[in-house]
C-alpha cells in the first residue's frame, strides 16, 4: 500500500508537472510575444515619426528651393528741404552753372559728405536725384555699380555726379580725380555719359567739365 500510494504520488506529481510546465510556458511565451510586439510598436512610432519628419524637413526644402517671384519697382517721390517744403529745380541742365545750382540746394546743409547723381534724359531734361552714398566729414566710398544702378533703372540717358565737401573747401582731393575717371570709364561701357562731376563748397563750387577734366 506504501508503494503504491507512493507511485500515485510521484504520478500526479509528474502530471501537475506536466501540466504545470506547459501554462507557465504559454504565459511565458503570451509575455515574451507581448513584449515584442511593445517594442514593435515603439519601433514603429519612431520610424513613423522620423517619416513625418523627414517628409516635413523635405517639403520645407522645397518650399524653400522654389523662391516666390517678385518684381523689381521704383517709386518717384518729392526731394523735401529740411523745413518740409520739396526742392524744385530746373528742368533742363544746360551748363556747369546749372548744375551747380542744382546740386548746391540739394547738398549745401550737409555735415557730411553726401554723393549723389542727377538723372538726365537724351534732352538732358532731369528725371530724379538720388543720393549714392553719406559719409564722414572727409571721405564717402562710391562705388560704380552703385552709381549706375539707379541711372539703369530711370532709363537715364547721362549723369550728373555730385559730393559735398563740409570743409568749405571746393577743390577735389585725389580720391576725387580717382573716382571720376573711374566713373568715366564705367559709363563708356555701359552707354551712359557722365556729363560733370561737381564738388560743392562753402559758397563755390568745382566743376571737372568747366575745368577741362572731363
Amino acid at each position: 500500500m506504501p508503494a503504491e500510494l507512493a507511485r500515485r504520488c510521484q504520478t500526479a506529481t509528474a502530471l501537475r508537472r506536466r501540466r504545470f510546465v506547459p501554462v507557465l510556458s504559454v504565459r511565458r511565451c503570451w509575455f515574451l510575444k507581448a513584449r515584442r510586439n511593445k517594442h514593435r510598436e515603439r519601433e514603429d512610432d519612431y520610424d513613423d515619426a522620423r517619416r513625418s519628419t523627414l517628409q516635413h524637413h523635405d517639403s520645407d526644402e522645397t518650399s524653400h528651393s522654389r523662391t516666390r517671384l517678385r518684381e523689381l519697382t521704383y517709386r518717384y517721390q518729392p526731394k523735401h528741404a529740411p523745413d518740409g517744403q520739396p526742392i524744385r529745380l530746373g528742368a533742363v541742365i544746360r551748363d556747369p552753372k546749372t548744375s551747380a545750382a542744382a546740386l548746391t540746394t540739394l547738398l549745401h546743409d550737409e555735415a557730411v559728405e553726401v554723393f549723389g547723381i542727377l538723372c538726365l534724359t537724351t534732352k538732358h531734361r532731369v528725371i530724379c536725384w538720388h543720393e549714392v552714398g553719406r559719409g564722414s566729414l572727409d571721405s564717402v566710398i562710391v562705388m560704380p555699380r552703385e552709381v549706375f544702378r539707379p541711372a539703369i533703372m530711370s532709363n537715364a540717358a547721362a549723369i550728373i555726379a555730385g559730393h559735398c565737401h563740409p570743409s568749405g573747401d571746393a577743390n577735389p582731393s585725389p580720391e576725387d580725380l580717382m573716382v571720376t575717371h573711374r566713373l568715366v570709364q564705367a559709363g563708356v561701357l555701359l552707354g551712359i555719359e557722365l556729363l560733370d562731376h561737381i564738388i560743392i563748397g562753402d559758397g563755390s563750387y568745382f566743376s571737372f567739365r568747366e575745368m577741362g577734366r572731363l
